[in-house]
């Protein structure tokens, strides 16, 4: 989760800590305006919904909210919590000390600031863990590999061998999803070998049906992933 967030301290952990709740209570009160949602991710997928504050106590607080977040809680025990009433461009980290999907409840403690990073990106991606087969076609030639990760902007290939293609060589990028086939043009961009896997990095151009196609599979696994979680903890 490293490459997701990283924890910031304003003052110092205690005072943060107060700050925030001190936030907590004037959004139960009606002083502030409640903004607040809860994010998770699941295979690097945001689950976020928006949630209400029950209770507030000396050190934690008490929500109300959305059967699938809850399910990521519990899964994850811990949850981002984004407001446009703390400092800066944070969120706040928090760990789950209950939740409940099938009455909607949980409880959060041990709060601080977090720069959240996933946030910055472009474009959502999504771990692929099914079996899809893409390939690029350029100038130099082609070369297929397994559907490692995917987004509107960009997608990664498992590959096995050193492609033929030179960097920034443009081409087409074709790979069958359950919802379409995919075929849009494409950059090829770099070749990451480590000693876990060699993979090809890809950018892609999307627009129109194209970008619906992996915006569809996205939300698909997004269902996919949480339907599974509920059979586990539901």
């Amino acid at each position: 989760m490293k490459d997701l967030y990283h924890l910031v301290t304003i003052a110092d952990g205690q005072k943060d800590s107060n700050a925030i709740l001190e936030t907590f209570r004037a959004i139960k009160a009606g002083k502030l305006r409640n903004d607040l949602k809860l994010l998770n991710y699941i295979r690097e997928v945001p689950v976020s919904y928006a949630t209400s504050i029950e209770n507030v106590a000396e050190d934690r607080i008490e929500l109300a909210v959305h059967e699938n977040q809850a399910v990521m809680m519990k899964h994850d025990k811990f949850t981002l919590i984004r407001s446009s009433h703390f400092p800066g461009e944070f969120g706040v980290h928090s760990f789950v000390a209950l939740a409940n999907p099938a009455k909607g409840k949980a409880i959060l403690v041990r709060f601080a600031y977090a720069q959240i990073r996933a946030e910055r990106r472009n474009a959502v991606r999504v771990e692929v863990h099914h079996r899809f087969i893409g390939t690029f076609s350029g100038p130099s030639g082609e070369f297929s590999g397994e559907l490692l990760d995917i987004s509107v902007s960009g997608a990664s290939l498992k590959i096995t061998v050193t492609v033929p293609t030179g960097p920034d060589e443009t081409g087409r990028f074709s790979c069958p999803l359950p919802n379409g086939v995919l075929d849009v043009p494409a950059r090829f961009l770099r070749q990451i070998e480590s000693s876990e896997t060699r993979k090809a990095v890809l950018i892609l151009e999307t627009a129109g049906k194209m970008e619906n196609i992996i915006s569809q599979f996205i939300f698909n696994e997004q269902i996919d992933i949480i339907r599974e979680l509920k059979e586990r903890y539901v």
